[in-house]
Formats: C-alpha cells, sequence, structure tokens
C-alpha cells in the first residue's frame, strides 16, 4: 500500500539492542511505503514509543514516555502515537483501556498490522488483543517477509541479531513469555545481512542474542556459534574493508573450550566479552537457577583473560534478589573486587509477574536500593583504577561524531560497547566510521582522550 502524501514519523527509542533491531526493520518496511523519519518530535505528526517491559523501572519510564507522547498529540490535530516493543506484548489488554488515545499496540507478530496502520493517513480503529496469547504467536522462523526487508543505518555500527527468545527458566526473567523460545536465524540470512551492512558501510557489527552460545542448538546440529562467527568476520575481509566484530550477551553456564577457541581464531574480533554473571555468591545463583557456580565462572574469566590477550569483561550484576543476605551480598561484593571487571552493570531485583523469584520471600526495597547504592561506589572507584592503568596505552578507536563546537571527533575504543561503556574524544583528523590508532593522554571513568598514535 503506497501512501497517498506523506507520514512525518519521529521514534522515541527505549530499550536494548535487540528491540533497537526490532524497530530497524520496522522503520525500513515504513520507508519502503514512503515514510519520512524526523529528529525531532516537534516536525512530527506521527509518534512512535518503542518500549522495553524487561522490568519494574523501565516499564515506568515507557508509560511516563506514552504519557508524554499523549500529551504531546493533544496539542496538534490530527497527529497519532503508537507504540512497539515489548510492553504491547505483556499488558496490551490493560493498556488499550487505560489509555485509550493510543492509536496501536504492535508487539511481535503483529508487523503487518504496523505496517498497515502507521502509513495509513486515516485514523484506525484498533481492537486490543483479546489475550497475551494472542501477541507471543511467533513465527518458528525468524525470516519474515519484514526481517527480510534491508536495513540501512546512518551509524557506524550496526546490531546483527542472530537469534531471538529464550529457552533457559532464571527464577528473575520474563524474557521467554516476552519473546518466546529460543530461534536461530539461518546462516544464509544472517551471511546476507552482514554482508549488506558492510558494503552500506558499517565498520562495526555487534553480534547479538539473548544468549548468543545458544546459537544454533535448535537447527539441524550442523552450525553453531562456534562455525557461525568465523563467517562473519570474514565479511569484512571478503568486502576488502576496515572492521571490528563484537559480541553481546553470551550465557556463562555454555561456555566451552571450544568456544573460547572460535572467539580467539575469529577474525576482526575486538578483545571485548559480556560475561553476565548475575552473582557470585553460589546460593543466591542456585536462587536464581543459573545452573553454574562462581567457581566455574571464575575458571572461564581466567581462560578468556589467558587467551584473548588485552581483553575486556563487562557482566552485569542483580542485587536484592530473593535468598541475598548481608552475608551473601558481602560474598559478591568481594568477589567483584578481586576480579576487577572492566564493566559493571548493576540492577536493582524487580519482582517480575509470572516469574518464579515473585513467588519468594521479597527483600524490602530500600535494601536493595542500598545494597544498589553501594555496589556503585565500587563501580566508580574500580573505574579510577582502571583509568589510570589505561594512560598513554595505544588503542584502535572507531569515529562515530565530529564535535563542530570543540573541534573534536567522539567515539569509542575496542574495549567498549556503545551507549553502555566508556567514551572517547579523539583530537585528530579522520572521518565518520573511520578506525584509527591512538595514545591516551587523559583517562577519567568512563571517558579517555585519545590522540593519533
Amino acid at each position: 500500500m503506497q501512501v497517498s502524501g506523506s507520514r512525518m514519523v519521529y521514534v522515541h527509542r527505549l530499550g536494548c539492542p535487540k528491540l533497537d533491531v526490532d524497530q530497524e526493520y520496522l522503520n525500513n518496511g515504513l520507508k519502503n511505503r514512503g515514510i519520512t523519519f524526523v529528529t525531532e518530535p516537534e516536525a512530527a505528526d506521527t509518534l512512535i514509543v518503542s518500549t522495553c517491559a524487561f522490568i519494574g523501572d523501565a516499564r515506568k519510564e515507557a508509560v511516563e514516555s506514552i504519557l508524554e507522547g499523549i500529551e504531546w498529540k493533544k496539542e496538534v490535530s490530527g497527529r497519532r502515537i503508537f507504540v512497539s516493543g515489548c510492553l504491547p506484548v505483556r499488558y496490551e489488554s490493560e493498556l488499550a483501556v487505560e489509555l485509550p488515545e493510543v492509536d496501536g499496540w504492535y508487539g511481535f507478530g503483529k508487523w503487518q498490522q504496523a505496517l498497515d496502520h502507521i502509513t495509513s493517513l486515516s485514523s484506525v480503529a484498533i481492537t486490543p488483543s483479546k489475550s497475551q496469547s494472542d501477541q507471543t504467536k511467533i513465527p518458528s522462523s525468524l525470516e519474515s517477509t519484514l526481517s527480510r526487508l534491508p536495513r540501512s543505518t546512518s551509524s557506524p555500527y550496526a546490531y546483527l541479531k542472530i537469534a531471538e527468545g529464550c529457552n533457559r527458566r532464571c527464577s528473575y526473567c520474563a524474557i521467554p513469555s516476552i519473546r518466546g523460545a529460543y530461534r536461530s536465524r539461518s546462516v544464509s540470512d544472517i551471511i546476507n545481512e552482514c554482508h549488506t551492512l558492510i558494503e552500506s558501510g558499517t565498520s562495526e557489527i555487534i553480534v547479538i542474542a539473548q544468549e548468543i552460545n545458544s546459537y544454533g542448538n535448535d537447527l539441524d546440529g550442523k552450525d553453531s556459534i562456534n562455525s557461525l562467527l568465523p563467517l562473519i568476520g570474514e565479511q569484512f575481509d571478503k568486502l576488502g574493508k576496515q572492521g571490528w566484530l563484537r559480541i553481546l550477551y553470551t550465557h556463562p553456564p555454555l561456555f566451552d573450550d571450544a568456544f573460547i577457541d572460535s572467539l580467539r581464531n575469529t577474525p576482526h574480533l575486538v578483545p571485548y566479552i559480556d560475561f553476565p554473571i548475575e552473582h557470585a555468591d553460589n546460593s543466591v545463583l542456585r536462587a536464581m537457577r543459573r545452573a553454574t557456580t562462581w567457581e566455574k565462572m571464575s575458571d572461564w574469566i581466567d581462560k578468556l583473560r589467558t587467551n584473548i590477550p588485552e581483553i575486556a569483561l563487562r557482566t552485569s550484576v542483580i542485587v536484592g534478589h530473593p535468598g541475598e543476605g548481608e552475608g551473601e551480598f558481602e560474598t559478591l561484593l568481594q568477589r567483584l573486587e578481586e576480579t576487577k571487571f572492566d564493566h559493571i552493570g548493576v540492577f536493582q531485583y524487580s519482582p517480575e509477574e509470572g516469574t518464579h523469584a515473585e513467588t519468594l520471600k521479597q527483600i524490602p526495597q530500600e535494601i536493595r536500593a542500598a545494597r544498589e547504592d553501594q555496589l556503585q561506589e565500587l563501580i566508580y572507584d574500580q573505574a579510577e583504577e582502571r583509568a589510570e592503568g589505561l594512560l598513554n596505552k595505544q588503542v584502535e578507536v572507531l569515529l562515530e561524531e565530529y564535535n563542530e563546537t570543540e573541534k573534536v571527533w567522539t567515539g569509542r575504543s575496542i574495549w567498549d560497547a556503545p551507549d553502555i561503556d566508556w567514551q572517547v574524544t579523539f583530537d585528530g583528523v579522520g572521518k565518520k566510521g573511520e578506525l584509527i590508532e591512538g595514545r591516551i593522554i587523559a583517562a577519567e571513568p568512563w571517558h579517555l582522550s585519545v590522540v593519533p598514535a
């Protein structure tokens, strides 16, 4: 359906990189139908709020953004607001009643409706799903018509999603109920998309899935993450391009020697691994149903540091999970102090509807908050120590944006993923998307100053 006239769309982005990829597919489908995207909401007549529903804070942020969008809609006649992402999957029926001003709710499996309704120039009456199951009927294959649309991005980096969903039943996590069972994309589909992204000028491919080292377990047994990663890395060489390959969201219980070998031998893979421990006390790990121990994870951390020189390790930690007493929390602090991860993300436990942990005895919120604050102090102290150790080191930098006011480039080092890790200021000549060798002349928590090497 071709639009007669033009819709001007602004996307308010919330949530994780996996959600960003979903939104990119939808955006490109809309572009193919004549939609124009704008960078400011005041220039738009249509607003899409791309939402997360993983934890309570994310849901609160999403609802607040929707309410702001409703006020934006009321200011000018003819404006419309749509909500995409995880929030509609879990709560469309309730929210559609509470917020009738929203013109459409689109979780997974409703992309065709989203394309039709958003591109329509007239108002469309939306009937909310009768049940959550209506939203979560996800095709067994990810290679739907929408996901085959070519992606384009003005950014020097792009996320490449290799699988959807999750088969784990961690006690605190609602992702399987939101995104369904684990479903791997085919190798050919992944490589074709990777090839297109690099050919269009992408300098960094970031491979993502809920747990990338589960890739291929649901296929015919011939494909695995160990065979896939080298194929992705080879695409830069085949196209004669510079480039980085980065991976996010590994699952520590699935680590083995073959996986580390594939990391070491994959072309263009940067020395960076996301290794989410979630906790470091064994009794809490059991309560979380993480299927591993601190000792096993510590061994893999040692092997990663031994096999991949200069590696930066990112982890995530949940504080205040049921069963975490003062002693268990002190164990977490002590082991984090000893291990010295390069990056740590801390989350305050949030009881999620339908999860096992929701049924357990809860730790008071004020205690959870105090523990988060205490851990943040440790994170800052370690960031200061890390910054001191990085002075005068050589590092490769990806240039992302030029600051006309300061006359410097902003970007990231090989040790940093976008949005969540440290940033770099580069004082030198270059162009967007270029990879440049530099020397660190100043460092402070979460920021490096670099000059040409």
